[in-house]
């Protein structure tokens, strides 16, 4: 029996053929019905009786075909909102034909799909018919939707304010978006052995008060208790495999040491997952797990692979962002325990950036100093001073040390600051305290005996240093707190500075001690020594008691070596991240003024292209392989604009724009967005073979000038605009698949160097008739 075997005698009957069917007999039609790939319905106009169905649309709606022919769409509740048929109905009859309407529609199971429908008026068996065909797109939909699920939990993650906080929003998120009962965070403990509780923790319980609450408390307050070793229970197994994890029925799960599980089940839980949230993969550092995130669900959940893929690519982004949070939070750790206060100063004296330090709140709150020059904040002859050294380690690129004075709250106070190159017109500058330091020299100048009482109350390693004939004597060090200095088991008084040390290093302190003797003047200098296995820094300064002695006070300045590298490495990041999204030239300008740039360029080449055939991967494509091929497409066009000197602009969805010219004007900018054409051509024909995959790029190009620029206040971007822009993007749109269409402004400047063929006359929107020609290849 064939598909319109119960229409045979109506199909009979002559069909008065319209838009839909074009020439095709009714032999043709009926045959093209039958076979077409999607699934197709005649029904009668007026009130929806189906009189013909062929096998794709039973297959799509789970009926079989007794079930159907003869019912109306209303009596199947087959759509959504059924009062949406007839206004559909109303527009096929003002409109004629109507393509890819999309709408809602039921399954004989009430299940509900998606579907682009198109639709024509026919006239069968003597009777204005609907002629439907229906494409569904259920899972383009859902693949849609989980894409801006990813988008808008990475957005939320992204601002998140600290890794605990990460943490929260993931286990809200992903328990709100995938409709998990509970969720909660294992991280590792300090030491690295143990899996502990994290704070972190998420129930989706409307009602607080509920039995269900209680229960999920109940089993929340057990878990803070527990910590899990590697491979114990669901938490450890995940830690120690660094592979995600699905329970179908946590009833039946044998490593439940603690009895955790054995109490999920008892509170309502029936089904687990749990996932490894790890550190981005690198060649160069070994991958080690942040968190494990377990979600609990009240009913039993089979294995998802939809879900399954969801929360793995989640885990994926969170490795990224949370070990930049973690990051974030222990510099942050570091800088609240340090004794120092950091700034980042500009060549100017004005104040970019501090450090949230202890000290800082006894001097001015941070608003009073960020944004403020040196000479806001000190008297004139300090600030030029201090001015006076930011210049020299701009110039030499080397630390600056300097000490000066100032009165605070009240009282005169004695800083020691080291002005460290950032960048060519930045520094940092730690400045500490060293009033008391300054008090116990001078006492030590007046008083040996008040000096042994005043070492007592120092952290600082003081040495008294005699010299005879550039020979060490004798050294005495104070008991302060000399074994971060030296081995405990000696015994340092009357020893020299070469028993103590290596040669190399002994000699290099004789020679600082011996121009601290010549000079009569204070030497400063850093230096650092292991201790175990830990490279300890120190501060020195030597200063002459008298011709033949020298007092030496070191203090441990590691926690701020250490501060200074981490600022200088997020110094680098925020560089990098800045060239990224703006060419090196514009980002430059905008450090030094933040006012709107635009500029003209009188001769610029700009490309678009578009990737034909691109948007119907979608239908069929995950997302996250439909990103990564996009990915790999756009990174090779990425080398190709790098390889001719080019600016990237943008991209748009799955099209790109380049331009040559600007912003460092050149001669041949249209010769090298041509060579980069061809390029881009090429590439795609080699991806083409390599997946397997049909689509063809759509490239235009036109030459003129441009303003181009950054405006507004967040979210730089740098772009083009003017008529060169629009005619190019129209070139783009107007060309065909695989081809380069170019105007004639760049057809003259090229036609020597490459072969073209002319297109001929065509309408351009916006610019009437042009002749444009296509660039076919390079001339030998």
């Amino acid at each position: 029996m064939t598909i319109l075997e119960p229409r045979n005698e109506e199909l009979n009957q002559p069909i008065l053929p319209t838009s839909t069917t074009g020439c095709l007999g009714e032999d043709q039609f009926a045959l093209a019905f039958r076979l077409s790939p999607n699934a197709m319905a005649i029904s009668t106009l007026t009130d929806g009786r189906l009189l013909a169905v062929n096998e794709q649309l039973l297959n799509l709606t789970e009926y079989q075909r007794d079930e159907i022919i003869g019912k109306t769409t209303v009596e199947l509740n087959f759509w959504l909102h059924p009062e949406e048929r007839t206004q559909f109905v109303q527009l096929l009859q003002n409109q004629g034909i109507i393509h890819n309407y999309e709408f809602n529609f039921r399954l004989k199971s009430g299940q509900l799909k998606t579907g682009l429908l198109s639709a024509n008026i026919i006239n069968f068996s003597g009777q204005d018919c609907l002629l439907a065909v229906i494409n569904d797109i259920t899972e383009r939909k859902q693949a849609e939707e989980q894409v801006a699920r990813l988008a808008k939990m990475s957005q939320a993650i992204s601002s998140a304010a600290d890794f605990q906080t990460a943490l929260d929003i993931a286990l809200h998120q992903v328990c709100e978006i995938t409709g998990w009962s509970y969720g909660e965070a294992w991280i590792p403990a300090t030491d690295g052995m143990a899996l502990e509780c994290s704070h972190s923790w998420y129930r989706k319980c409307s009602n607080i008060d509920s039995p269900d609450a209680a229960k999920f408390n109940q089993f929340r307050e057990y878990s803070e208790a527990l910590t899990f070793l590697p491979n114990e229970e669901l938490p450890g197994r995940v830690w120690h495999r660094v592979q995600p994890e699905w329970v179908d029925d946590l009833a039946t799960f044998s490593d439940d040491l603690f009895l955790r599980l054995e109490l999920a089940v008892k509170c309502g839980f029936n089904s687990a997952f749990a996932v490894p949230i790890v550190t981005p993969r690198s060649n160069q550092e070994p991958i080690y797990v942040l968190a494990v995130l377990v979600f609990f669900m009240v009913k039993k959940y089979p294995s998802n692979h939809r879900f399954f893929e969801l929360v793995t690519v989640i885990s994926n982004q969170l490795g990224s962002v949370m070990q930049q949070k973690k990051n974030a939070t222990e510099i942050q750790a570091l800088f609240a325990a340090m004794t120092d206060v950091v700034l980042v100063i500009d060549a100017s004296g004005r104040c970019l950036k501090i450090a949230p330090t202890n000290p800082l709140s006894a001097y001015k709150p941070s608003a009073e100093i960020v944004g403020k020059t040196l000479h806001d904040q000190f008297p004139a002859e300090q600030a030029d001073f201090i001015l006076q050294a930011i210049q020299e380690a701009l110039l030499t690129q080397q630390t600056v040390s300097i000490e000066y004075q100032l009165t605070v709250a009240g009282r005169n106070s004695w800083f020691a600051s080291n002005l460290s190159p950032l960048s060519n017109d930045s520094v940092i500058w730690a400045a500490r305290d060293i009033s008391e330091s300054k008090l116990l020299e001078h006492k030590l100048r007046t008083s040996e005996s008040k000096m042994r009482l005043f070492f007592e109350a120092m952290n600082a390693v003081v040495l008294i240093i005699d010299v005879q004939d550039s020979t060490i004597e004798n050294i005495e060090i104070a008991p302060t707190n000399p074994t971060r200095f030296y081995d405990f088991y000696i015994d340092p008084i009357s020893q020299t500075i070469e028993s103590l040390f290596q040669e190399e290093i002994a000699q290099n302190w004789l020679d600082k001690i011996q121009q601290a003797l010549t000079t009569q003047q204070t030497i400063y200098f850093d230096y650092s020594l292991q201790s175990e296995e830990n490279t300890v820094w120190f501060a020195a300064s030597i200063s002459a008691m008298s011709e033949q002695s020298v007092i030496w006070v070191a203090r441990d300045i590691t926690d701020r070596k250490q501060a200074e590298a981490a600022l200088q490495l997020e110094q680098d990041k925020s560089e990098q991240l800045l060239l990224n999204i703006l060419p090196e030239l514009i980002a430059n300008r905008l450090k030094q003024d933040q006012r709107a740039i635009a500029e003209h360029f009188d001769q610029v080449t700009i490309l678009f292209a578009d990737i034909v055939g691109f948007t119907p991967l979608s239908a069929r494509l995950q997302p996250i392989e439909l990103v990564n091929m996009l990915n790999q497409i756009f990174s090779t066009f990425d080398q190709l604009a790098d390889q001719y000197g080019l600016e990237k602009i943008k991209t748009i969805g799955d099209a790109y724009m380049v331009v040559g010219g600007l912003p460092s004007p050149r001669d041949d900018h249209a010769t090298a967005i041509a060579q980069m054409a061809l390029d881009m051509q090429q590439a795609i024909y080699d991806f083409q073979k390599q997946q397997g995959e049909s689509f063809q790029i759509r490239i235009g190009i036109n030459t003129g000038s441009v303003v181009a620029g950054v405006i507004g206040r967040k979210k730089f971007i740098y772009d083009l605009w003017g008529d060169a822009v629009n005619v190019a993007s129209r070139m783009e749109s107007s060309g065909e698949p695989g081809k380069i269409q170019v105007t004639a402004t760049t057809y003259k400047q090229l036609k020597h160097k490459f072969i073209f063929e002319q297109r001929g006359e065509i309408a351009v929107k916006g610019k009437g008739d042009m002749i444009t020609y296509w660039l076919l290849d390079r001339r030998m």
